[in-house]
């Protein structure tokens, strides 16, 4: 089965109307992890941006945030996890990766092998592959090429 690291911006995209695709996108990603045909894995770290997110950016507070949370991680096919691979982290992070929370996301996803999903305009992605693992990365095109060999 698939698997996929899911970040920040597919579950707010999921959950705020703020762009069609965006939202289509996280909708199918999603689907399909209920419907058993990939394994949507989640960060605890992309949980607190998530909420982070929805609270100072839209405005969702109280139990309507918490709504949002439970609904995260009891979605069936989603899989939340503790683990944050520091060392690794700290290797991309700020160079490479000027961003912690991108170098968190691909840490994770090449510690375990895994996929890490974006959901942007199509125009906007860039695939990358790792052909020893079989690692796929897809970026925004503003965060930089990571080499994944000999990470």
């Amino acid at each position: 089965m698939r698997t996929v690291v899911v970040d920040a911006n597919v579950l707010v995209s999921f959950f705020v109307d703020r762009n069609a695709k965006q939202r289509d996108a996280a909708d199918e990603l999603l689907r399909r992890a209920e419907a058993g045909k990939l394994a949507a894995i989640v960060p605890q770290f992309v949980v607190l941006e998530t909420a982070y997110v929805l609270q100072s950016q839209y405005g969702v507070t109280g139990e309507n945030l918490a709504s949002v949370i439970r609904d995260i991680v009891v979605t069936p096919g989603v899989q939340t996890i503790d683990i944050c691979p520091w060392p690794r982290v700290f290797k991309l992070w700020p160079n490479p990766l000027p961003g912690l929370a991108d170098a968190s996301i691909v840490a994770v996803a090449t510690t375990h092998r895994l996929r890490r999903h974006r959901h942007l305009r199509p125009e906007t992605l860039q695939a990358r592959e790792r052909p020893r693992r079989g690692l796929v990365l897809v970026t925004n095109h503003n965060v930089p090429h990571v080499p994944c060999a000999g990470l």
